[in-house]
């Protein structure tokens, strides 16, 4: 004879009722036990689950005034992780302590909103009715995709944004860019992939005056906690080049990308020219300057493009991509360009 009730199976043995997870108990004991009242959480085999009256719950469940979470349609059970609703509603629900993602300071299940960070991307969840960035028509909570303009609270470097910042999500709801006028970073960048991402171009072979110094503007880059490695590859596409130009830039990008949606586009393709002449006049106009540092200078502020960093950016004052930068002594990616590099990889 087998007794259940809404937190554990009991089986007849004996005259005794035994439960791997209670204990053994009389059998005149076991109307009492049966007939507690469970309500609230109750936690079970490792699972929670939620009660009112013995009745165990389904759905969305609001404990307080905001906290939502989510227990199983059939079972009951709390869900963490992320949640499709619908066709097209994913919600990110906190997973348990030590899970990708988790929020140490909100309750585990709990559902998230604004930035979440998990599985090495950036996500926004769109912000409950009445809180900033919010956007109507979509679900509190919903993943964002697309353009979007988010509140001020922590973004994925762990700094605060600022209101109105404009961000860029893909289809699948990660993180793309920051696209407004104070953005640290371009529209397109070499696609991520491992850790560190590995991205190729074609060796090359310069005279001694310019080999080394491109060299080293590449293992600046290499030897750096960025995550991401420069490296030769004979078949890549990619090129590096040192060439007389008759335009006034010490070096240049050129870059395919591989869709016409911003919000959707990589880089497929760089193409990176130095310009000789200008590099030059600049070396000679600066007598103290070496000709190593500057074009490692140069190289290494090049390739922060092709990682998706863009001039001048606002807050890098010292930055390898200002342009006002003393190209003698800021020759490697400064803290700031690696915290920048590393939100998108």
């Amino acid at each position: 004879m087998a007794y259940e009730d809404s937190l554990t199976t009991y089986n007849k043995s004996g005259g005794d009722f035994f439960s791997e997870e209670i204990g053994v108990f009389p059998e005149e004991e076991m109307a009492d036990l049966l007939a507690r009242s469970l309500n609230g959480w109750v936690q079970r085999n490792g699972f929670w689950y939620f009660y009112v009256n013995n009745r165990r719950q389904t759905g969305w469940l609001l404990r307080g005034t905001s906290n939502w979470y989510f227990l199983h349609t059939t079972t009951g059970r709390m869900q963490t992780g992320w949640l499709l609703r619908g066709t097209s509603n994913w919600y990110f629900l906190n997973p348990p302590r030590g899970g990708s993602g988790h929020h140490s300071n909100r309750p585990e299940g709990v559902m998230l909103t604004e930035w979440v960070q998990t599985g090495g991307r950036w996500y926004f969840l769109n912000p409950i009715s009445g809180q900033h960035a919010h956007r109507t028509g979509v679900p509190g909570g919903a993943m964002r995709t697309g353009r979007v303009v988010t509140t001020g609270f922590f973004d994925r470097s762990g700094e605060r944004t600022s209101e109105g910042e404009v961000h860029d999500f893909n289809s699948n709801g990660a993180w793309q860019r920051q696209v407004n006028n104070d953005a640290r970073h371009m529209t397109l960048w070499w696609p991520r992939g491992g850790q560190p991402t590995t991205i190729n171009f074609q060796p090359f072979n310069f005279n001694s005056s310019w080999q080394p110094g491109m060299n080293s503007g590449i293992n600046n880059w290499n030897n750096s906690t960025a995550n991401v490695r420069f490296i030769h590859h004979n078949n890549s596409n990619n090129t590096v080049n040192a060439l007389s130009r008759t335009w006034n830039s010490y070096g240049r990008i050129y870059m395919t990308r591989s869709t016409s949606n911003i919000a959707e586009a990589t880089t497929t393709r760089y193409q990176i020219e130095l310009n000789s002449r200008t590099i030059n006049s600049l070396i000679n106009n600066n007598a103290s300057w070496t000709r190593h540092n500057v074009i490692s200078s140069v190289m290494a502020h090049e390739l922060g493009h092709v990682v998706g960093l863009r001039d001048n950016p606002t807050g890098g004052t010292s930055s390898l991509m200002n342009g006002n930068r003393n190209r003698n002594t800021i020759t490697r990616p400064t803290t700031f360009d690696i915290q920048s590099v590393n939100m998108l990889y």
